[in-house]
């Protein structure tokens, strides 16, 4: 059998396909006679599945087997309750379950698994899906309740296991060998039956969106999945299709039209094109999908379509395709090239920046993805290449852990390449002949604190809240506006010690003109009016700045409800400082007793503490944006130089989950036994991805004992040259020795504004 034949022929079909999914609270599933199976998708939270709708719907439009069987799906979160959700699917008795794995859900399955048999001794229990597909691990050997297994594309062996099954008794196959793709035990060994067949055209499938089984409100993170193709002409070695050699096949784009103006008929506004191989379709087919999508956003300007891309095959005429599409993705993995030979990717730089070029011109967004700790890669490359795709401004950048994922040729070789990975889901790894474990951790925490100042932006969210702006433009410079406002800590010097009420500065307006794409940063006091705060922030936002910083005494942010207000309003990105107690006391006026000096430090010390744990928190904009802001907190240094106070204070602020913590210039100029204590700090921080700013000399002492000093062009100048592109020492970002960011002196300009810098991107 090479095809499959699907009409509407099932028993159970009344103009209607949606009985199919009884994933809702008390739906019943009538006894008839037919045998039930039961498929069961486990999700990660506000995603569905494909697999089992399409799985559900060709079974119930296969004749023979409708006639006979009665199929039905299930759809839960890997949150929830195994043991409960065992009784659940129990009741409704089914005489098979099938489950497809994956690495989000393969643990939960397999504690599903073990509350089943009991429950039901009969029933015959099959595993499909990724995550067994050529698999390193021998999974009916590792879980004897589990009865078969069916690796790659699954209609055609789905059909087949079916089939035979129904020749059979309930809780076996006669025949297995009729079952393509099926694994199943002969002697006590785990025996494939022979490879998977597949579909030749992707339009034999029944259509799950056509049947009705998509709802555009329902698990929609990803969007309404459109698929385009199957298979990939690349070889990928860390990928799923790396290891596979089935012709790639196209659903027509008459089909993927006829779906994309169902779904939007019925409301749906986010569509996912699952076709990794778009540059490499024929002109003529992506001229009609490129009017298929234009089409979708003439209906509706808000519609945000995903693609998949290789920048290197971008040509003019592709990049004017893809002007409809909000977010596409470029899966560039990594910079070097002994790292792309060997996990056979094409790295041709000059046709990868030509590529992108080409979709800036026609203002393309597009999003670039690295992958760390792949073959041949160092710490070194590795930060040398981050720096070089930021240079290209993407809307995003994702920096992705290598996870040796079952089945592909990197967990097969994972011995030979010294691999240390966890054995569990998703099979994160740690070092390898290249990196070390300190590596790795060194080069998480750089990338994730970068990847979050970078991509908190208005364009790179607007796709998830729908009420910003969509352009994609170039990033602008640093706009620096200080608002004279009240504040609590009297500071001496700041102006604002004596500050009775809130002022605008007078030569704002002339400023707002030259805010689009910029970073705008606000400085205020603590006791700022807050209303004519929110009226200046909300005027800026209507200047499309790229981010707005907030930046002010911890006392600002002691509110939960008002850190909310700030960012529903746009305010993602905050400064701020901690001040010991030592400092506190130091900025009291001379000759305060003690008792009041010591009352103050403990009314700062709880301030900070409500202040950063606000920073820290999640929060859920209008649409699909979860956002967590961007903190960076500065520890004032004390006059006496006590080490071990300053570092119980840098893992204090760790622990409330902040993103950056810096340490002025002036740390510098500490003592080097002082210096030598926070060096050592730095590498404690850093696998709580809480990255510890510091200065280049500093630094320099951090990264000696594994790398050396850096000179000329070793690892460790290679690495301090990166981290300081990256805007991660302390030397790039200008800090007043040791005073609170928000310090206003007497000469400070109200209105500031410092051109684009191509060489640093974390001010």
């Amino acid at each position: 059998m090479s095809d499959i034949t699907c009409s509407p022929s099932s028993p159970d079909h009344q103009g209607s396909w949606q009985y199919l999914d009884i994933s809702g609270p008390n739906i019943s599933w009538p006894q008839d006679g037919r045998r039930r199976v039961l498929l069961v998708a486990i999700n990660m939270p506000g995603y569905y599945s494909l697999a089992v709708r399409i799985l559900a719907l060709v079974a119930a439009q296969t004749g023979d087997l409708a006639s006979q069987v009665s199929i039905r799906y299930v759809e839960v979160d890997n949150t929830e309750n195994m043991a409960d959700l065992a009784v659940r699917l129990a009741a409704w008795q089914p005489d098979c379950i099938a489950w497809t794995l994956n690495i989000w859900n393969r643990m939960p399955v397999e504690e599903l698994l073990l509350h089943l048999r009991p429950l039901l001794p009969q029933a015959l229990f099959l595993f499909g899906g990724q995550e067994v597909t050529d698999s390193a691990v021998d999974f009916l050997q590792h879980l004897t309740e589990l009865d078969y297994l069916i690796e790659g594309e699954g209609e055609i062996p789905f059909v087949q296991f079916l089939r035979a099954w129904l020749q059979g008794g309930c809780d076996r196959l006669i025949d297995p060998s009729a079952v393509s793709g099926l694994r199943h035990r002969s002697r006590g060994v785990s025996v494939l039956s022979r490879p998977a067949e597949t579909v030749h055209n992707l339009d034999d499938l029944p259509s799950v969106i056509l049947a009705g089984l998509i709802q555009p409100d329902q698990r929609n993170l990803l969007g309404v999945m459109l698929e385009g193709s199957r298979g990939c002409p690349n070889r990928c070695s860390f990928c799923f299709e790396g290891g596979r050699r089935g012709r790639v096949r196209s659903a027509s784009v008459a089909r993927l039209a006829e779906e994309a103006a169902f779904m939007a008929a019925r409301g749906a506004g986010y569509f996912h094109i699952l076709d990794p191989i778009l540059c490499n379709s024929n002109p003529a087919r992506l001229r009609e999908l490129a009017q298929v999508l234009a089409e979708l956003q003439r209906k509706n300007p808000r519609t945000v379509i995903s693609v998949e891309i290789y920048a290197h095959q971008v040509s003019e005429e592709l990049a004017e395709c893809l002007k409809s599409c909000t977010i596409v993705d470029v899966g560039l993995q990594s910079t070097h090239e002994p790292t792309a030979r060997a996990i056979h990717r094409a790295w041709q730089p000059e046709r990868f920046r030509a590529g992108l070029a080409r979709l800036r011109k026609a203002q393309v967004p597009f999003n670039i993805y690295l992958i760390c700790g792949l073959p041949e890669e160092t710490l070194a490359t590795y930060l040398q290449g981050l720096v070089s795709i930021m240079l290209e401004q993407p809307t995003r950048i994702f920096c992705n852990e290598l996870c040796l994922l079952n089945g592909t040729e990197l967990r097969h070789r994972a011995l030979e390449y010294g691999y240390h990975f966890d054995q569990e889901p998703p099979y994160r790894a740690w070092s390898n002949r290249w990196m070390t474990e300190a590596d790795f951790a060194l080069a998480q925490a750089a990338s994730k604190v970068v990847e979050k100042r970078y991509n908190l932006t208005a364009r790179a969210i607007h796709t998830k809240a729908p009420w910003l702006p969509g352009h994609a433009p170039e990033y602008g410079g640093l706009t620096r506006i200080v608002l004279q406002s009240p504040c609590s800590y009297k500071c001496p010097g700041c102006t604002r010690a004596s500050a009775q009420t809130t002022a605008l500065p007078d030569d704002l307006t002339g400023m707002l003109v030259e805010l689009q794409d910029d970073d705008v940063e606000l400085v205020v006091g603590d006791r700022v009016d807050k209303q004519s705060l929110m009226q200046l922030i909300g005027r800026l936002q209507l200047y499309a700045p790229a981010r707005l910083r907030l930046v002010a005494p911890p006392g600002l942010f002691a509110e939960a409800e008002w850190v909310q207000h700030l960012v529903h309003r746009g305010v993602w990105h905050y400064r701020s400082f901690a001040a010991t107690a030592m400092y506190a006391k130091m900025q009291t006026t001379a000759g305060t007793d003690a008792h009041i000096n010591a009352e103050i430090n403990a009314q700062h010390d709880a301030t900070n503490s409500r202040a950063f744990f606000h920073l820290s928190q999640n929060y859920r904009l209008t649409g699909f944006a979860l956002i967590r802001p961007f903190s960076e907190i500065i520890l004032l240094l004390p006059q006496e130089p006590d080490a071990e106070a300053c570092c119980t204070s840098l893992r204090k602020l760790a622990d409330t989950g902040l993103t950056m913590l810096t340490l002025p210039s002036a740390a510098a100029d500490m003592p080097k036994q002082w210096q030598e204590q926070l060096a050592r700090e730095f590498c404690r921080l850093l696998p709580q991805l809480c990255w510890l700013r510091l200065p280049d000399p500093v630094l320099h002492l951090a990264l000696a004992p594994a790398y050396g000093t850096p000179t000329g062009g070793n690892p460790s100048a290679q690495i301090s040259a990166s981290l300081q592109a990256l805007g991660l020492t302390t030397s790039t970002v200008a800090v007043v020795p040791n005073q609170p960011p928000c310090f206003m002196a007497d000469e400070s300009a109200s209105v500031t504004r410092t051109p684009p810098d191509t060489k640093t991107f974390c001010s």
